[in-house]
């Protein structure tokens, strides 16, 4: 008898003549399942929480220029390096809006994502948006189509998300419902909910183990509501 054989053997006699018990697996309803409240406020709200419980950053702009200043101060407390941006319309209309982000864009910033890792590793921020934002989870629903790659969300140290109000949606549900694409457009998606982070040794919290150290997610067009990520704007810009 194998050594094989003998293990298994003593594993059955060991469980005697009880058969496996299993439990039944929940509905995707019950995993999927909305928030009660689903108006703005309370989207962006719930997406704030979950976000920052993730130690990612969250905040509100009520204009795109607003959303420009915003990122500059952001970015100001980082070390002076270059930035990798992606193409996409919300980002143009930021810089149509705010010269002086317009500015240190055409001086600081490529807009074409390297081939090589090793290239992309040495910006120190990466602006982007978001498919999707998913409030239950705080949760952003990426393309990589959209941003010349996975290695783009996983690769710089700083990475800011830049979304309109109208893209979250309260579940991950809603995302399968809202997320289509044509053959010619579809891509890699990934979910992300915060920054990268691990506590494989002794429980200890780390982050940026694989990815963005630091994650913050600007909603734009969030005028008058107040949560907690508008206040944290408000004295941001105060400083």
């Amino acid at each position: 008898m194998s050594s094989r054989e003998t293990i298994i053997n003593s594993l059955r006699q060991a469980a005697g003549s009880k058969e496996a018990q299993y439990v039944a697996a929940p509905a995707d309803a019950a995993i999927y399942s909305d928030y009660p409240k689903t108006g703005d406020a309370d989207l962006i709200d719930n997406f704030s929480t979950r976000l920052t419980e993730l130690k990612g950053e969250c905040f509100c702009a009520d204009s795109v220029s607003a959303a420009g200043e915003l990122i500059l101060r952001l970015i100001n407390n980082e070390d002076t390096g270059r930035y990798i941006v992606q193409q996409a319309s919300i980002i143009d209309d930021i810089a149509t809006s705010h010269r002086a982000f317009a500015d240190c864009l055409s001086t600081r910033a490529d807009r074409t994502t390297p081939s090589d890792s090793k290239s992309l590793a040495t910006y120190t921020v990466g602006i982007s948006t978001a498919e999707l934002l998913v409030a239950r989870t705080g949760s952003i629903i990426s393309r990589s189509l959209y941003n010349g790659g996975r290695r783009f969300f996983a690769i710089v140290p700083f990475h800011i998300v830049v979304a309109y109000r109208s893209q979250i949606v309260p579940s991950l549900d809603d995302v399968f419902v809202r997320f289509s694409a044509t053959e010619e457009a579809w891509s890699h998606a990934t979910i992300i909910s915060g920054p990268s982070r691990t506590s494989d040794i002794e429980k200890n919290l780390v982050l940026g183990a694989h990815g963005p150290k630091r994650l913050a997610v600007i909603i734009v067009d969030a005028k008058g509501i107040e949560t907690a990520s508008s206040r944290i704007f408000d004295d941001l810009l105060s400083r």
